[in-house]
């Protein structure tokens, strides 16, 4: 029933686009084009096949439902800098916050401009110099439902030429659970719905599109993803990446990415359509490069850094089998050993193991000397209760004398004192 739902609203987004939709004819017939330019070099190096893929800050851009795949408790932020044709160049910057169990935020800022341009009037006299540009500020929500994950962002959108354009617009997406033992997942996109930029008297629709996608995780070096876009203002287009991975170290790792795009296949003379880049990522920081050629017009790099670190250790109660396996006896002196992280929860002390990410177990009793190891502790049995001994039984050291026959002892007479 969820998944009818799903494709009765993207039929009727579908719907409300214009009749310029779905068509090579509608090319140039909309506004704030910037909104195409991406986010992240990964996902441009691996050609706009992300949908499925998204699970950083820049998910924002790519699938708002994305965003609920950050780990909880941690922040994640995707910084880009791209040089573009001539003096233009194309800025974004996101961040992204899991909250736990109240689901996971985000906002992102994109910006583009054309450097300075010549301004004349009507008859060819010159005006100075202006700087046109466009920006968007873009803020997000995602939670899980059920296996499901949504999310949803609204974006406002201002665009300057001489005088401004102002306009508010959503993306709302969907990425299903993963099946086939983790390896597959699906994801249904659409961008920029509402919202109609307006300078005078003249106005553009912004750019419309609904996406689905899915990704293939052939193990845990290989990975396919491909989406089928259904933009308002140009034909459809598949979008098609594979991904390599190599770990080098625990922490560090080598990612080699190629992709296809068909939306700009034939726009252009030269190479246009194919990416490639690659990426380096530690426990904390990653580098990404993506090479975009653009037929006559040349290439285009794309460069962004994203950075994640926790912003507050998991705190949630432990279960029972936890209260019941990982026990610390507040009687002794010794404490737990450093390396652990341990809170205190209604006079039950549960440690974590920062290295494995695990609860363990660890038993102190009172008078111990000596640190124990962490793991399973033996369990002493307790002493078997010794039988009682008859009172006729006992030996004849230990049984009582009944006070009749005790005598008592005579005064012992003292000395007397000698004569002188």
């Amino acid at each position: 029933m969820r998944r009818h739902a799903l494709l009765l609203c993207a039929v009727l987004l579908l719907s409300k686009t214009s009749g310029a939709a779905l068509s090579a004819s509608g090319i140039g017939t909309t506004g704030a084009e910037f909104l195409q330019l991406g986010a992240g070099a990964r996902a441009l190096a691996l050609g706009e096949a992300y949908s499925a893929l998204a699970d950083d800050a820049s998910a924002l851009y790519w699938n708002p439902a994305g965003l609920a795949r950050i780990p909880q408790g941690y922040l994640y932020a995707t910084f880009m800098h791209a040089p573009y044709v001539a003096s233009s160049y194309y800025d974004y910057a996101a961040v992204a916050q899991n909250l736990r169990s109240y689901g996971t935020v985000g906002a992102s800022f994109q910006y583009f401009t054309m450097g300075a341009v010549n301004q004349t009037d009507w008859e060819g006299n010159d005006q100075g110099t202006i700087t046109p540009y466009d920006m968007a500020a873009t803020v997000g929500y995602a939670r899980e439902f059920n296996g499901f994950l949504f999310g949803i962002a609204g974006k406002y959108v201002n665009s300057k030429i001489v005088g401004s354009a102002r306009t508010e617009a959503m993306d709302a997406g969907a990425l299903s659970p993963a099946f086939f033992s983790d390896r597959l997942r699906l994801a249904l996109v659409v961008q920029n719905l509402g919202g109609r930029l307006r300078y005078d008297q003249v106005g553009a629709d912004l750019p419309r599109i609904v996406k689905a996608g899915g990704a293939w995780r052939f193990n845990k070096d290989w990975t396919a993803a491909a989406d089928l876009g259904l933009p308002s203002d140009n034909s459809p287009y598949a979008a098609l990446g594979i991904e390599r991975n190599w770990q080098f170290l625990r922490t560090l790792a080598f990612a080699g990415r190629v992709g296809f795009n068909s939306r700009t296949v034939g726009g252009l003379d030269g190479l246009t359509g194919v990416s490639m880049g690659a990426g380096f990522s530690g426990s904390s920081l990653a580098l990404d490069y993506a090479f975009l050629p653009m037929g006559s017009l040349g290439v285009t790099h794309r460069v962004s850094l994203s950075y994640k670190f926790q912003t507050w250790a998991e705190r949630t109660a432990p279960s029972a089998a936890a209260q019941a396996s990982v026990q610390y006896s507040t009687q002794t002196s010794l404490p737990p050993p450093a390396r652990l992280n341990c809170e205190d929860y209604n006079g039950v002390t549960v440690c974590i193991d920062p290295d494995q990410r695990k609860h363990i177990n660890i038993s102190y009793e009172p008078g111990d000397q000596e640190q124990p190891q962490a793991g399973p502790q033996p369990q002493i049995p307790a002493p078997l209760p010794q039988p009682a001994i008859e009172a006729d039984k006992a030996p004849a050291s230990q049984q009582a004398l009944p006070d009749s026959i005790v005598e008592p002892q005579a005064p012992i007479p003292a000395s007397p004192a000698p004569t002188p």
